[in-house]
């Protein structure tokens, strides 16, 4: 693993505080990886309490892996970041295997004259899922013997283009797909997105691909997707299954720092870049309420998603089993001002989600991204 390297902080300040030893940084900063200790997070104390995607760690060790939540306030997708946790074999009280799992820092703690290195994340064996199952830990692991881990902020594998020739057995990796000089050189440039790619949401990146690489008849011409787009994407993979449960992090979470090809393309200071037009984040949700549906949501307007919806439902009007409506569910509808589909987009005015059962994107995921990249380019004159 990655080294954790101490960084100027983007806002160049100074980080010596009084009473505070820098020696826990500095134990921090040998050896191979950031070495921690898990423990059960408190509830009223640690505000990863009741969040399976959360993890706490020490203000110092956030600091310098760059990983502070709220980093950057004047610049939109800093708010939160990400870290990854693992754990080796011979450390795992459940099972005789390496794990690993993405977690946000949601929060940080002043660890004082510490000689340990200290994580909280949720651990209750009632809920569904919680922080400590994300690493295939069992019940009362946490509250035993300390448990070893390691901390990684080099959370995804960087791949060149085409992007990955091969897919990991066990990670995750970030892509960027497409000409960045040639796109950010047009006005009419989009960006489509699939954050939870690979086995965490099957087909999404390949919907992102698609759109973005698509080629159709516009006007008195043809219209390359290719020459006005790019593709962001996530890739997570575990042998076995459980990509989801391991990498899954909530769109209102991913924070631009941790990903080094997503901040590339985020809006910009002193408005050399202020966010693309129209981005389109491709998602998957389970088979309900019925088997064929696409929830349309983001934080565009009504038109723009009105918009969406007659297109796919017309797209898709000979298969009557499909519905396509505008999302009603509240954390399916991907309005924050705090997801990347917004962040990314100007005035955070042009995002577009779309979530979509697991049979729409294995029956039409690619007829879907298709009609949307085809609908893009015609947005500005059907809602001025």
């Amino acid at each position: 693993m990655k080294a954790l390297h101490h960084t100027t902080n983007r806002h160049s300040r100074a980080h010596a505080k009084s009473g505070r030893t820098a020696a826990l940084v500095l134990a921090a900063l040998t050896g191979s990886a950031c070495d921690a200790v898990l423990h059960p997070a408190v509830q009223n104390t640690h505000n990863s309490y009741g969040d399976e995607e959360h993890i706490v760690i020490p203000e110092d060790i956030a600091d310098a892996a760059n990983v502070l939540p709220n980093d950057t306030p004047n610049l939109p997708g800093y708010h939160r970041a990400q870290i990854l946790v693992s754990i080796d074999a011979a450390d795992n009280p459940s099972s005789n295997v390496d794990e690993m799992a993405l977690f946000t820092v949601s929060g940080v703690f002043d660890a004082g004259n510490a000689q340990q290195i200290d994580a909280f994340v949720w651990d209750d064996d009632n809920a569904p899922l919680d922080g400590k199952r994300r690493l295939e830990l069992g019940p009362g692991t946490l509250n035993g013997q300390p448990l070893d881990v390691h901390l990684d902020e080099a959370v995804a594998q960087d791949w060149d283009e085409p992007c990955p020739a091969q897919d990991p057995s066990y990670g995750l990796v970030e892509c960027l797909d497409g000409d960045i000089e040639q796109v950010f050189s047009v006005v009419d440039n989009y960006v489509f997105l699939a954050p939870h790619g690979g086995n965490i949401e099957p087909h999404t990146d390949e919907q992102a691909q698609a759109a973005s690489t698509h080629s159709f008849a516009y006007q008195n011409g043809t219209f390359d997707m290719a020459d006005h787009s790019l593709a962001w994407f996530l890739k997570g993979f575990r042998s076995g299954g459980g990509a989801h449960k391991h990498f899954h992090i909530a769109s209102e979470d991913i924070g631009r720092g941790s990903f080094p090809k997503l901040d590339l393309i985020g809006p910009k200071v002193d408005n050399l870049f202020n966010g693309f037009p129209y981005a389109v984040a491709f998602h998957g949700m389970s088979n309900k309420p019925a088997k064929y549906t696409i929830y349309v949501g983001g934080g565009s307007s009504l038109c723009v998603r009105n918009q969406v919806v007659a297109t796919l439902t017309a797209v898709l009007a000979n298969e009557s089993s499909v519905s396509v409506v505008l999302s009603p569910d509240p954390k399916l509808d991907g309005t924050s001002a705090l997801n990347l589909v917004n962040w990314l987009t100007l005035n955070g005015a042009g995002g577009i989600q779309l979530e979509q059962t697991s049979a729409v994107r294995e029956d039409y995921g690619t007829a879907v991204a298709h009609a949307v990249a085809e609908l893009l380019p015609q947005l500005d004159g059907l809602c001025p």
